[in-house]
């Protein structure tokens, strides 16, 4: 049973990788469907970088994690490297919806966090299986600064399956991690599960 996780989890990021290959060279070669094309057969600035943007959300959307504690691990390391492009992959449809609107005010280039205190670690506290298709993940995720450590702050994640991947349903953190999410709302998705 492991051995057949282990294939998928490298299976669907293998399929990503291809993916993305395939996004970036039909950009480099200028293969594209519908009107993005400008009347010299090249692309604008702006309508490349659109294209390009729209595609591999498109394809971060078709690919995910086969274990429910991975979608915790990507979306904390996405934390980490203050990336929201990380956190966005594993969550799910509805949660990635709310998060673009957010991060349109939030964090429009979507680097999320700040330079310092930055988010130098987490620790899994508790993960709770709700049923055979939802955990609940509790962390704490601790900032440093060039001073040393800075603060804790707790998160709660409601995974779910979707699509046959696990994926990130709700959330629920402290005022003081909004910075490093880039939602703009301490509880994030339905709060039913993560009710205090």
């Amino acid at each position: 049973m492991r051995v057949i996780k282990v294939f998928n989890a490298k299976r669907a990021a293998v399929i990503a990788f291809c993916a993305v290959l395939s996004v970036l060279a039909c950009l480099r070669s200028g293969i594209l469907v519908g009107s993005e094309t400008d009347v010299s057969g090249t692309f604008s600035q702006a309508s490349e970088y659109e294209v390009r943007s729209r595609l591999l959300i498109e394809a971060v959307n078709q690919v995910g994690v086969c274990e429910p504690e991975r979608a915790v691990n990507v979306w904390a390391n996405g934390l980490m490297q203050r990336n929201a492009a990380m956190q966005y992959s594993v969550m799910t449809r509805a949660l990635k919806a709310q998060y673009v609107k957010d991060l349109e005010i939030s964090a429009p280039n979507w680097v999320t966090g700040v330079s310092s205190p930055w988010i130098n670690g987490y620790e899994v506290l508790k993960a709770q299986k709700q049923n055979d298709n939802s955990y609940l993940f509790e962390l704490r995720i601790s900032t440093a600064s060039s001073a040393g450590p800075a603060g804790d702050y707790n998160a709660k994640l409601a995974v779910t399956r979707e699509d046959g991947f696990w994926r990130i349903a709700r959330l629920s953190t402290d005022e003081g991690l909004l910075p490093y999410t880039g939602f703009r709302d301490t509880k994030a998705g339905t709060s039913a599960l993560l009710a205090d």
